[in-house]
């Protein structure tokens, strides 16, 4: 499922996942050092079962931030990712925590990241081209070349 993974310079690998399992279906987890800011890039290909029933008809992925210290996820807030888009999704650290004096009870808050905004555009022939010229023998595209 995971073609390319790479945090900052550094690659990474379908190795460096958790796996758990969801009522969404398969969830892979990615602990990221939270330091410093890095651009995290992954190309991913939908499996067959990734098109079946579960999904509702949905094709693509579903990609949250999770705080790893918090264990009811089930009000995360997360986007869909179409597997015929490129896809940059900006994360940011959310300074000031809102809920921490909500009627007077004592919360504990948690550092917290959210993401701010999601940008996507439709996947064109030329690019594909320029990601798989990129990344060598570990890509393969649909594309064909047109014949003069």
């Amino acid at each position: 499922m995971i073609k390319t993974c790479e945090i900052g310079n550094d690659l990474c690998t379908s190795a460096d996942f958790n796996y758990r399992s969801s009522v969404d279906g398969p969830c892979f987890i990615l602990n990221v050092n939270v330091t410093t800011d890095n651009q995290l890039q992954i190309i991913l290909d939908p499996e067959e079962f990734d098109y079946l029933v579960p999904n509702n008809g949905f094709i693509g992925f579903k990609v949250a931030i999770i705080n790893p210290q918090i264990e009811d996820t089930r009000n995360v807030v997360y986007t869909s990712v179409g597997s015929s888009f490129h896809t940059l999704i900006d994360v940011r650290h959310n300074y000031d925590n809102v809920c921490r004096h909500t009627r007077g009870k004592e919360y504990t808050a948690y550092p917290t990241y959210q993401i701010r905004s999601v940008t996507q555009s439709e996947k064109w022939p030329m690019h594909l081209n320029i990601i798989s010229a990129r990344h060598g023998g570990r890509l393969k595209t649909n594309v064909s070349e047109a014949s003069p």
